[in-house]
């Protein structure tokens, strides 16, 4: 999923969330889900505005940012392709 998440997928992206969040699969980031929802959740998906907002709820204003971060670097990284 990560390839296809970091090209704009937002199915991929929501699912590699899911996938972060849980740590299936993959080291549990929570930061890094978030930031994953950050970006399905503007490309439309439904689902991923749901869990960025309950994830939203245990993460601290710092990892906040930080999720907004890397959702910036990631959308610099899908231009610059």
């Amino acid at each position: 999923y990560r390839k296809a998440a970091e090209q704009g997928d937002i199915l991929a992206q929501n699912n590699l969330g899911v996938l972060l969040h849980a740590g299936h699969g993959v080291q549990q980031d929570d930061v890094e889900a978030y930031a994953m929802f950050c970006m399905a959740a503007e490309g439309g998906c439904t689902n991923a505005v749901d869990s960025q907002d309950s994830l939203a709820e245990s993460l601290t204003p710092e990892q906040i940012a930080d999720g907004h971060r890397r959702t910036i670097y990631y959308k610099a990284l899908k231009s610059s392709h």
